[in-house]
């Protein structure tokens, strides 16, 4: 199951089209951008147009069926900020214009702020997996965030359970789901809950 948070720019359609300003000339430029680099890849020169990167060995999980977090002593070995820049301009360079972010748990890295502006600068649809446990607490640097997937297993406390860790803030828990669906709006994002047997 999953939780999907995404920024949506909202078009008023009274509002005529010469009008509009910031964010939505912006949003869209990227996402024709991406558009763009999808069909050319597609129909033409079949490389790759979506970067997915594991970006941390790093979580804070400590799910039953999965044992990624016990590589957290390797997040030494993750690329450093400036190494992630390169890898986006190597990428951008290439024709790519989507990136994924996944580990480990992305949201542990300090620099995901700086990571996702400087995505979006470059004119990258940002998206990304996590369990949710720091969005609430990182939501203004994750501000050039484009798509969020949050990872649930349960909808009640079992969550908790499954995850190895009790009372995940959001939206693991029960209550941090209801926090969640109160709070996304303050946030600067909009939701939609996709159940997956």
């Amino acid at each position: 199951m999953y939780y999907f948070f995404m920024e949506i720019p909202v078009l008023n359609l009274n509002q005529p089209l010469s009008g509009l300003k910031g964010d939505l000339h912006e949003n869209f430029g990227r996402y024709m951008g991406a558009l763009g680099s999808m069909l050319k890849s597609r129909l033409f020169t079949h490389s790759p147009f979506f970067l997915a990167h594991a970006m941390t060995f790093g979580c804070n999980s400590r799910c039953k069926s999965c044992t990624y977090w016990k590589n957290t002593p390797r997040m030494k070995e993750d690329l450093s900020t400036d190494g992630v820049f390169q890898l986006l301009d190597d990428a951008y360079s290439a024709g790519m214009r989507g990136y994924y972010m996944f580990g480990g748990e992305p949201l542990i890295r300090r620099d995901i702020g700086k990571i996702t502006d400087y995505a979006k600068e470059k004119g990258f649809i940002t998206v990304m997996n996590t369990n949710g446990s720091f969005m609430e607490k990182k939501a203004e640097e994750l501000r050039n965030l484009d798509f969020a997937f949050v990872s649930l297993d349960y909808y009640d406390n079992f969550d908790d359970v499954i995850r190895g860790r009790p009372g995940r803030n959001l939206p693991g828990s029960h209550e941090g789901y209801k926090r969640t669906e109160e709070n996304r709006k303050d946030k600067g994002f909009t939701g939609h809950n996709n159940k997956h047997p």
